[in-house]
């Protein structure tokens, strides 16, 4: 009974971190670092890093940094002087109902990452929660300059504010790579959906489902991979046929963090749009009868051993670890809609729904299944089929997993 008590305190701490909400918080300072290969703007924050959406335009000459509770950027330390190919910097209404700090270009540079960091103690002193982008103009030196500048303060605007840099002081220059994120290194296990003798759906187009959700979720572990924080493992990297139950067990014997599926829907009629599911409450409920007479309540939550205690004990604990998984399924699923939106993808009316999938009834894993678009649409078929738009997907997953550790790490 001790052990279900404080696993009782642990399931409920996780379930009001994760239904907390930020209340907003301030942009302190902006600054830039980065040398030959690449460059880097910082964007230093009052409080913890939160859901950020970044946008580019096609050209690459602007990038919009969109935040939920963002509400003015009014005494932030700009760092002096600018990059030499960063144009201005001001503050905009986003058509999200938010606002963005947008970063204009001289001329078109090439997006590389862009990753959050939880504060962290240094030699220096402590460093606060930042978001940083990195970019590369191709043949340029990010211009030296020392990282910050006294706070200014700037008159509030209804219009676009733009922002002048303000002078230079001879603060140290901190690190800012993704080692300095927590220690712990998260596994993400992304499954391509079908694969082998199971193509899935037939695009209008003639390409199959298996071909298309393999290669999406290659472009998805390319982004992963360029923070150390993450583990990326797939449950299959190529043109295999794997059964549901084993594609849970892949993420089982990996001890995933996370579990993302990708699949593209298809249906009769003219339907486009992504969407995301979650297992739905009546499946958890039925599941979780299912886990505790296969497993023999054994082995089924975090590697705890259940067989010793009482049947009532033991199920009242699988239903807690089913719905802390899935409340955590539902937080990752927002994340997507709102990345989706803000990357342009497009996604259904009602995008976040739920369903029985075998591949989300792990009940110690936050899982998601991702229905990128309708390859029976002869437009969307192309669409995703196509590497570019490929790429704009996996970016906005990688920001919505961005956002999901963030919330966590920030607890």
């Amino acid at each position: 009974m001790r052990r279900f008590l404080a696993l009782f305190l642990v399931f409920l701490f996780s379930f009001s971190v994760l239904a907390h909400a930020g209340a907003g918080f301030a942009v302190n300072g902006i600054r830039f670092g980065g040398g030959a290969e690449k460059s880097r703007i910082v964007i230093e924050l009052a409080g913890p890093a939160a859901d950020y959406q970044l946008r580019w335009d096609n050209q690459g000459y602007e990038a919009r940094l969109s935040l939920p509770y963002f509400s003015d950027i009014q005494g932030s330390r700009i760092q002096k002087p600018y990059p030499a190919n960063l144009k201005g910097i001001s503050v905009q209404p986003d058509k999200s109902g938010r606002r963005a700090i947008v970063f204009q270009f001289r001329t078109p540079v090439e997006r590389l990452s862009d990753f959050s960091l939880a504060s962290a103690n240094t030699a220096e002193g402590k460093l606060p929660p930042r978001i940083v982008i990195d970019y590369r103009t191709e043949g340029s030196v990010v211009a030296q300059a020392t990282p910050h500048a006294p706070p200014r303060q700037m008159q509030p605007s209804i219009a676009p504010q733009t922002i002048e840099p303000a002078a230079a002081n001879t603060s140290p220059i901190y690190d800012d790579t993704p080692t300095n994120a927590p220690k712990k290194q998260y596994v993400v296990v992304i499954d391509p959906g079908h694969g082998g003798q199971d193509p899935g759906a037939k695009g209008k187009n003639g390409v199959w489902e298996k071909n298309i959700v393999l290669s999406l979720a290659k472009q998805l572990r390319r982004a992963l991979e360029q923070e150390e924080k993450y583990k990326v493992v797939m449950t299959r990297s190529d043109d295999t046929f794997i059964k549901l139950g084993d594609r849970v067990k892949f993420a089982r014997k990996h001890k995933a963090d996370l579990f993302v599926s990708i699949h593209a829907d298809s249906m009769d009629g003219e339907a486009r749009g992504a969407s995301v599911y979650t297992l739905s409450e009546k499946a958890s409920d039925e599941q979780s009868a299912k886990l505790a007479e296969r497993e023999n309540l054994s082995d089924v939550i975090a590697g705890y051993d259940l067989s010793h205690e009482s049947a009532d004990v033991a199920n009242i604990l699988i239903d807690l670890a089913m719905r802390d998984k899935m409340n955590q399924s539902n937080f990752l699923a927002l994340n997507v809609v709102n990345a989706f939106k803000g990357n342009s993808v497009r996604i259904l009316e009602r995008p976040h729904r739920s369903a029985g999938f075998a591949v989300l009834k792990a009940a110690d894993i936050p899982s998601v299944l991702v229905e990128t678009g309708f390859l029976s649409n002869r437009s969307e078929a192309d669409l995703l089929a196509s590497p570019a738009h490929q790429q704009k997907v996996a970016a906005a997953l990688k920001n919505a997993i961005n956002g999901y550790f963030t919330k966590l790490e920030n607890r």
